[in-house]
Formats: structure tokens, sequence, C-alpha cells
């Protein structure tokens, strides 16, 4: 399933399923205490590669399935 996501000034399709089984979330600060959702990806690989093209403002990004996500 491709989607159209928005993120702050970038708007492209990407392969993201609303119910993915791995769930990107981006650390600002780098010490992961500050994570932000940002979706579900079937696997982590487009996961990062998602986060290296579309969150530079970011230093540090989690993968993980979704069942150990809180």
């Amino acid at each position: 399933m491709h989607v159209i996501v928005k993120t702050h000034s970038f708007i492209g399709v990407i392969s993201m399923l609303a119910e993915g089984l791995f769930v990107l979330t981006v650390s600002l600060s780098g010490n992961y205490d500050d994570l932000e959702f940002v979706g579900y990806f079937n696997d982590c690989s487009v996961a990062i590669q998602y986060f290296k093209e579309h969150c530079s403002e970011h230093k540090a990004a989690s993968c993980l399935l979704k069942e150990y996500s809180n």
C-alpha cells in the first residue's frame, strides 16, 4: 500500500502501511527521551531509509516490532 504523507514541507509517496509490523520513532536530542512517532513500516530497512531522507533534523531513530513498542 502507498500513502501520501506530509512531513514539514515534504509531500511524497512512500511505502508505509497503516498497520505495518514495525514502528519508526525519531529523537531530536539523540538520547531517546523525546521519541516522536513517525509511522508503521513493512520492515526496518525501509523505515531507516525514510528517516535518513526525511528526518534530517532528528539525531536518532528507533525501529521496533510494533508489539515491543509502547
